[in-house]
């Protein structure tokens, strides 16, 4: 899996424009939406000893919703950042899944949400 990071600007857009339904499916759904945006704002600032807590409640919250209602979605975005098809993804190792998932997460989508919803708070 190629991180964002150390993508071209050419690679970079065409990852985005292939996500870019997948992502708007979630975005549009409002409990995702409201889950990501209180789940963001309740991070800031912890101490570390209630960090681990915290990330345990927002995964808590999360995971039905990307793995559940949004199960598709997620792995379409997968896919497209691991370079393989939806089928050759749903067989990966579980593991290694859930650790591209997290970079995946970090690297394109959290910066993306995290951007849009600082702009729905301002509008």
């Amino acid at each position: 899996m190629k991180k964002l990071t150390e993508m071209t600007g050419w690679e970079m857009t065409a990852t985005l424009a292939e996500i870019a339904e997948p992502v708007g499916n979630l975005v549009n759904d409002d409990a995702f939406w409201d889950c990501f945006v209180n789940c963001t704002r309740k991070g800031v600032g912890l101490k570390q000893k209630d960090a681990f807590r915290y990330l345990l409640r927002a995964y808590a919250e999360l995971m039905p919703l990307l793995f559940g209602a949004h199960r598709q979605d997620t792995f379409r975005i997968l896919s497209v950042i691991e370079g393989k098809s939806i089928e050759e993804t749903m067989q990966m190792n579980a593991m290694e899944l859930l650790e591209d998932a997290k970079v995946a997460f970090k690297e394109v989508l959290a910066p993306f949400f995290t951007k849009s919803a600082r702009s729905a708070k301002r509008g």
